[in-house]
């Protein structure tokens, strides 16, 4: 009954979950709690302080020292056999999270968008036809491909097509325009 109920929900929800998954995974460091469940696994403490590597120990040895010292256990890198953690002050982590999320923020704006689709309709006012142009243009410096796209009602006769096309035609933007 739960998983049927879990497979229809992602079934619904392919797009997001796939857009989610999709991106590039940050770790961000966080802090790591000591669990009876956990306790007797072994870490690679280093010191932030110091940069120094205090050796490896139990989690539950590496948390004790860390209430010795009034410093936070952070977990770094899962990757390594034992896990790499560091003892270190909260304002020091709250600058590290700081650094890792401008970093994915610039990441994310340096992602090219590769085809930038630009909808008219032929009762488009100037203004909107100006900032559509401009948005267009901007992405094309970046080197986007631009699609433009017109969308026409039921029926529009050849004036008004006329007509938007001298209207962008006389935009401070030049357009080649294939037919």
């Amino acid at each position: 009954m739960i998983r049927r109920f879990l497979t229809s929900q992602l079934f619904v929800s392919t797009r997001f979950v796939s857009q989610y998954y999709s991106k590039k995974k940050i770790l961000v460091p966080s802090r790591l709690g000591v669990t009876p469940g956990n306790q007797h696994l072994q870490v690679n403490l280093f010191d932030d302080e110091n940069k120094q590597s205090l050796g490896r120990m139990s989690l539950n040895e590496a948390q004790k020292l860390a209430k010795f010292r009034e410093l936070i256990l952070v977990l770094f890198d899962e990757s390594h056999d034992p896990p790499d953690v560091r003892l270190m002050t909260g304002k020091n982590l709250a600058h590290i999270r700081d650094e890792t999320r401008a970093n994915k923020k610039r990441e994310l704006s340096n992602e090219k968008i590769a085809d930038f689709a630009l909808r008219l309709r032929p009762h488009i006012a100037d203004k909107d036809l100006l900032t559509k142009l401009a948005n267009a243009k901007a992405a094309y410096a970046k080197g986007c491909s631009i699609r433009f796209s017109l969308d026409f009602g039921h029926s529009i006769d050849e004036k008004e097509t006329e007509k938007l096309v001298s209207n962008i035609n006389q935009s401070k933007y030049t357009i080649l325009w294939y037919y």
